[in-house]
């Protein structure tokens, strides 16, 4: 399964306590949020990081489904933007789309680097 992060500001932290809270569509497995505290001069702060898992396989049909789905968890609460992944975002479908395809994308980028770094190791070692 596929996992992305969603981090929230400290004072939208409800947000990521309705997402746990509410049932996610079909494929998809919500974590229960996580308060962490990060020391950093540009990024640091207090945040709400909650996981999503979902299918490897996932389409954009799919992704849109996930999307719509977190788009009303955000309309329910009467949100119209918030910062997420320390960036402001307005909560669209477009938006919630990139986010989380974005998300996917560095995924990727660090299981690259990940393996790289390994066959490194690997090559040392002999």
């Amino acid at each position: 399964m596929q996992r992305i992060l969603l981090e929230f500001d400290f004072t939208d932290c409800d947000l990521a306590q309705a997402i746990a809270d509410a049932s996610p569509p079909p494929g998809v497995k919500i974590g229960q949020p996580e308060n962490i505290v990060k020391a950093s001069a540009d990024c640091g702060g207090f945040f709400t990081t909650i996981a999503i898992w979902f299918k490897d396989d996932a389409h954009n049909v799919f992704l849109g489904i996930l999307a719509a789905w977190l788009y009303d968890q955000f309309k329910n609460r009467n949100k119209k933007s918030c910062k997420i992944n320390h960036s402001q975002v307005l909560l669209n479908k477009r938006n919630i789309i990139r986010l989380i395809k974005k998300q996917l994308a560095q995924n990727k980028r660090r299981e690259t680097q990940h393996r790289r770094d390994k066959n490194r190791q690997l090559k040392k070692c002999r």
